[in-house]
């Protein structure tokens, strides 16, 4: 849990050595002042902090580079997608402006994957309309 700067100034040198465990999960420095306790906390938040800001864009970037593959069917309004999950059939219908599961709208495949599943899906992908497009230009 990372913790205001201002907040941690506050601490006492108990309070910062609990947090210390706790948050660095690792043993406290040996022979450690408040003001060095104090400092390494606030050395490992933004270490943290920058870290999970560097993946963040390294992603991005990945993903921006990426060659684009086949291009996907266009799906004509009407058209009723069909996919079994876990033993159960699920039918989609396209419409002009996205999608109709359950008597519910959904503006991509993937919002509808994801309510379906539970989890985050790419569309075309658990729609397996990726399957159809390597099998057209093979």
């Amino acid at each position: 849990m990372i913790v205001e700067t201002l907040t941690l100034r506050q601490m006492s040198l108990e309070q910062l050595r609990q947090h210390w465990v706790q948050y660095c999960k690792d043993d406290l420095p040996q022979h450690s002042s408040r003001d060095l306790l104090l400092r390494a906390i606030i050395y490992q938040q933004e270490a943290a902090t920058s870290a999970v800001a560097v993946r963040k864009a390294g992603r991005r970037l990945d993903t921006a580079f990426v060659a684009p593959g086949p291009a996907l069917p266009r799906l004509s309004p009407g058209t009723v997608l069909v996919r079994e999950w876990n033993g159960v059939p699920f039918a989609v219908t396209v419409t002009d402006d996205g999608f109709l599961w359950n008597g519910r709208r959904y503006a991509s495949l993937s919002a509808v994957a994801s309510a379906i599943t539970g989890v985050h899906w790419n569309g075309p992908r658990f729609f397996k309309l990726d399957d159809f497009t390597r099998e057209k230009s093979s």
